[in-house]
């Protein structure tokens, strides 16, 4: 069991991450890939409202400017 409620990456490299996390039964749902960083801002934000309490996981490169993300959050 994976200790997180969703997964977020951002980047191809992060893809493998995802299908990892599917592979430790993280279901398909519980799953959001995407290919840059601003793409994920508004997808995290409605999780963040819509999920109260809920375990986020976001994992991409710096490169990949994830801290845009987490601002985003904030």
């Amino acid at each position: 069991q994976i200790p997180v409620d969703y997964l977020v990456t951002v980047g191809i490299r992060a893809e493998a991450v995802a299908e990892a996390a599917h592979l430790a039964k993280l279901h398909k749902t519980k799953i959001r890939c995407f290919k840059s960083a601003e793409n994920a801002i508004d997808e995290v934000q409605k999780l963040q409202k819509k999920s109260k309490g809920s375990i986020i996981l976001i994992k991409g490169s710096r490169a990949m400017g994830m801290e845009r993300v987490v601002e985003a959050l904030k």
